[in-house]
């Protein structure tokens, strides 16, 4: 999954096993891109970038994490080892551990 700012109709593919498939990306701006995206299964995923999305097996959502205190506000990458157990980092050196929704 990808998108560049300034593209936000990048297409964003499913693999099913069988055969590729376009679907719905995460995109709600023009400005939107994404560095990293993971899934665990086809019900949780999240993609990071200029904002963080998780994936519920539905609808993406937007999952908002603390402003960066100084350097840039966004996220380049992230760890997915359970639902409850997700690691992001931001393009600021911060390093953010996600445990899970209440």
């Amino acid at each position: 999954m990808g998108n560049w700012e300034g593209y936000p109709d990048s297409p964003v593919y499913y693999y099913n096993g069988v055969e590729w498939s376009k679907v719905d990306g995460p995109y709600q701006r023009p400005q939107d891109f994404f560095y990293d995206v993971e899934f665990l299964n086809a019900d949780y995923g999240w993609a990071v970038g200029s904002d963080t999305y998780y994936w519920d097996g539905e609808r993406w959502t937007l999952f908002k994490i603390p402003e960066a205190e100084t350097g840039p506000d966004y996220v380049v990458s992230l760890c997915c080892v359970s639902e409850n157990d997700v690691w992001i980092g931001g393009a600021d050196g911060r390093i953010m551990h996600f445990t899970g929704f209440e």
